[in-house]
């Protein structure tokens, strides 16, 4: 009798494993994608409402553009805004909404690697990308101190890392 042999494919929860991305890493992970998705969705909106955009049977100025160009055109209309509490959290909110774009770019584009016991994950440059990234001062896979601070700071600030 002839002896059968199997091979195993893809290995999804070694590879999870390797990554760092247990059952608490992954959908944590996972919302952060989903969130960004959501805030740019009705930012783009917004965009419209404040420039009296009506996209019903037209492609927009905004469509597929890049996050941090959205988060541009809504700033460029914070100072027409007159109380002073609103203008603030919209000034604060475009500053917030730049930054955690960067680092939902280099989740989403990025290459993921285990740094100390930390999941990190770098923007590789790899040309293909013309939006920000954390690490715009570098090419090839050249990774800063700074972009790894910055990753890893906001990955712990929102939870991910204990």
């Amino acid at each position: 009798m002839m002896k059968q042999h199997t091979q195993e494919f893809g290995r999804a929860d070694q590879l999870d494993a390797a990554l760092g991305l247990d059952q608490i890493v992954g959908p944590k992970l996972a919302s952060i994608i989903a969130f960004a998705a959501n805030i740019e969705y009705h930012l783009e909106r917004a965009i419209w409402v404040l420039e009296k955009i009506d996209p019903k049977g037209i492609r927009p100025e905004t469509d597929a553009q890049p996050f941090t160009q959205l988060i541009t055109i809504l700033d460029k209309h914070v100072a027409s805004v007159t109380d002073d509490a609103a203008r603030s959290m919209l000034e604060n909110w475009c500053r917030a909404a730049r930054s955690g774009f960067i680092i939902r770019h280099n989740i989403a584009h990025g290459v993921s690697f285990e740094w100390r016991t930390h999941l990190c994950f770098p923007e590789t440059h790899d040309g293909m990308e013309k939006s920000e990234s954390g690490n715009s001062a570098t090419s090839g896979a050249i990774l800063t101190a700074s972009c790894l601070k910055s990753s890893v700071r906001l990955i712990a600030m929102i939870g991910l890392l204990e």
